[in-house]
C-alpha cells in the first residue's frame, strides 16, 4: 500500500498547487486563450476534473464513488471536446472550478485512504488498474499545471 501512500501525497501536492496557482488568475486571465485554438484556465481546470471521472473513477469498477461533477460538466469538458468556441457565460468561474476541484479531491482521497487503509469498501477492486488509473490521472494535471504557468507568462509578456 506505499505505493497507494506516495500517490496520494503527489495527487494532494499537485492539486494544492494547481488551487494556489489559480489565485494568480484574475478574470481576464482565467478567460485568456494565447489564440483562438489555444485552452483557457477556464476551460482546463474543469477538464481536469472531468478526466479524473472518465478516466480514473468511472474505471475503478465495485467501488462506490461519490458524485463530484455533474454529467453536463463532464460532457462539457471530458476528453477530446473542444472548448476553443465556449464563452464566458458556457464556463464556470474560477470559484465553481476551484469548488469542483476540491470535491472530486475529496472524493478521490476517500478512496485512496480506503485502499491504504485496506478497507472493507475495496476487497473486490482491482488495486493495479486503480494505481494505473491514479498514475494516469497524476500524469494528466502534472501537464494541464504547465499548461496553467504557460497562460499566466504568456498572458503577462503580451498585456504589459
Amino acid at each position: 500500500m506505499k505505493d497507494f501512500e506516495l500517490i496520494k501525497a503527489n495527487y494532494l501536492k499537485v492539486r494544492a498547487s494547481i488551487i494556489k496557482y489559480l489565485e494568480k488568475f484574475d478574470e481576464e486571465r482565467y478567460f485568456y486563450q494565447p489564440t483562438g485554438k489555444s485552452n483557457s484556465a477556464a476551460w482546463i481546470v474543469p477538464h481536469i476534473v472531468a478526466f479524473e471521472k472518465v478516466m480514473v473513477t468511472d474505471q475503478i469498477e465495485k467501488y462506490n464513488f461519490a458524485t463530484f461533477i455533474s454529467t453536463e460538466d463532464v460532457e462539457k469538458y471530458k476528453p477530446g471536446v473542444d472548448g476553443f468556441n465556449f464563452t464566458k457565460k458556457d464556463m464556470l468561474s474560477k470559484e465553481e472550478a476551484i469548488k469542483l476541484l476540491t470535491k472530486a479531491q475529496e472524493v478521490s482521497i476517500q478512496f485512496l485512504d480506503d485502499v491504504i487503509n485496506q478497507s472493507d469498501k475495496i476487497s473486490e477492486i482491482d488495486t493495479e488498474l486503480a494505481f494505473s488509473r491514479y498514475l494516469l490521472n497524476f500524469s494528466h494535471e502534472m501537464e494541464h499545471f504547465g499548461q496553467l504557468k504557460y497562460l499566466v507568462g504568456t498572458y503577462n509578456r503580451t498585456h504589459i
